[in-house]
């Protein structure tokens, strides 16, 4: 019988880091082709090679007019962008799409 050592903090900021970047490429794969009609996703801000400040957010339609921050739902970094799939979910609800 072997008995399992907890993990190190090392070990754990690893297993973090997988699984964020696990959830953002499942994200990334599902979001664009999962959108209610009408909605679209993007970001406000920069990317560089030494900055990435960008704001993810869920766009809602305003044709014929310039966008207002009422046409713009969540606001996360690139890191947490997957955070956004409980608002695509909840907007699919409320259009009766689930």
């Amino acid at each position: 019988m072997t008995t399992k050592l907890p993990l190190t903090e090392n070990e754990k900021q690893q297993r973090e880091i997988n699984r964020v970047a696990s959830q953002n490429a499942r994200f990334d794969m599902e979001s664009k082709e999962d959108m209610p009609e009408g909605f679209t996703i993007g970001y406000i801000g920069n990317c560089s090679s030494e900055i990435d400040d960008r704001s993810w957010v869920i766009f809602r339609a305003h044709p014929g007019r310039i966008g207002t921050k009422e046409d713009r739902v969540g606001g996360y970094s690139t890191q947490e962008r997957y955070k956004l799939r409980p608002l695509i979910n909840a907007i699919k609800f409320a259009h009766n799409l689930v």
